[in-house]
């Protein structure tokens, strides 16, 4: 196989974080005696957003992270939300959620003897472990890297130059990325002089100007991608 290394995305790729995401917050929000009302998810969803773009850039810290989305969901909402507590419990329940996406498991376990498998995320690390060590494919990746760990973020030349180093950095032409975000998984592969594989379940337009190595909706297409 001409790729000996695959890196996946964890969030979205691998793992269904919309789903975790609004069980985590409809559990965060009862845990603290609020109601919780449908239309809280879109607008935490949109100020999360904002908030990773800062992260990714190296703008804003994890600390900021943790803790920012729920101040300003807060104000937003005009909800009286005591937002370092509830970040912290936010956390708790979201690293609860082990939902993996459709088909996950049986690719992951089908190329596990074809290709070493490495996890890398922009991911909060106390999020992104207890799920990968709960769900049923923790035994097939050889590597987690997190972002917070590392200290730098995709799509950042250095999460990849760290990358590379922890793995033994082997020839660029056989190593793959795979993941669901066009700038940090897919524009930071490219820049880097990787393939990429973006990983598109909801058929979304390219808006952006990104060379693509291969484009999927369904992971079962990897199987064809990689032979």
């Amino acid at each position: 196989m001409k790729y000996k290394w695959l890196l996946f995305d964890a969030d979205g790729t691998l793992f269904d974080y919309d789903k975790a995401e609004a069980l985590a917050l409809q559990a965060t929000f009862e845990q603290f005696g609020h109601v919780f009302e449908p239309e809280y998810l879109e607008a935490y969803r949109k100020i999360n957003e904002r908030v990773f773009q800062l992260y990714a850039k190296g703008s804003i810290t994890t600390q900021q992270v943790r803790y920012d989305r729920f101040k300003q969901l807060s104000e937003v909402l005009g909800i009286g939300l005591d937002y370092a507590p509830f970040g912290d419990a936010h956390i708790h329940n979201l690293a609860k959620g082990v939902y993996l996406i459709d088909g996950a498991e049986e690719i992951i376990s089908n190329l596990s003897d074809k290709a070493n498998m490495v996890i890398i995320t922009n991911g909060l690390l106390d999020v992104c472990k207890p799920r990968v060590a709960k769900s049923a494919i923790s035994s097939y990746f050889k590597y987690i890297i997190s972002a917070e760990e590392i200290g730098v973020s995709k799509p950042n030349a250095g999460f990849f130059d760290i990358t590379f180093d922890r793995i033994g950095n082997p020839p660029k032409e056989e190593v793959l990325i795979i993941g669901d975000n066009l700038i940090s998984d897919i524009k930071g592969g490219y820049d880097f002089g990787i393939d990429t594989c973006w990983f598109n379940p909801k058929r979304l337009p390219r808006t952006q100007d990104i060379r693509i190595t291969h484009e999927i909706s369904n992971l079962s297409e990897l199987l064809d991608i990689l032979g």
